[in-house]
């Protein structure tokens, strides 16, 4: 990543160059978590399912500690399949482009800046395992 690259992603703009990150959280790539949406009817209730692509989802890693900007459905999607927790003592493995996957922990999670609130994204802080607080 040259310099002007890396100074976008410190910024939270995401201008990454070249095709967006596949993020898997414990085996489970993000693209693929599907959110439920029931549509009621009087005659009907049928179930649809919404995903978000790849490039929705940006990653920053800087030392021990991982950025991750995905949309809030599939945070909340996460969640609610407990495969993300605030727990200190819960981790999930986190693997990026088909590289090795590492343990972190959820530390935080927030609403990205301003320009980005439209698009419905939070951004998550995590912590590698054993690494900073």
């Amino acid at each position: 990543m040259d310099q002007t690259t890396e100074n976008h992603d410190r910024t939270l703009n995401f201008r990454f160059r070249g095709p967006p990150p596949r993020i898997a959280i414990n085996g489970l790539r993000l693209e693929e978590v599907e959110m439920r949406i029931i549509e009621e009817s009087e005659s009907d209730t049928s179930a649809r399912f919404v995903t978000f692509p790849r490039n929705q989802h940006r990653i920053l890693r800087d030392g021990e500690v991982l950025m991750m900007q995905i949309p809030a459905l599939t945070a909340l999607q996460l969640y609610f399949d407990g495969i993300l927790s605030s727990e200190r003592n819960r981790h999930v493995e986190i693997a990026v482009n088909e590289h090795k996957p590492e343990s972190y922990r959820v530390t935080g999670l927030r609403q990205v800046p301003e320009d980005f609130r439209r698009k419905g994204l939070v951004m998550l802080r995590m912590v590698r395992v054993g690494g900073v607080r």
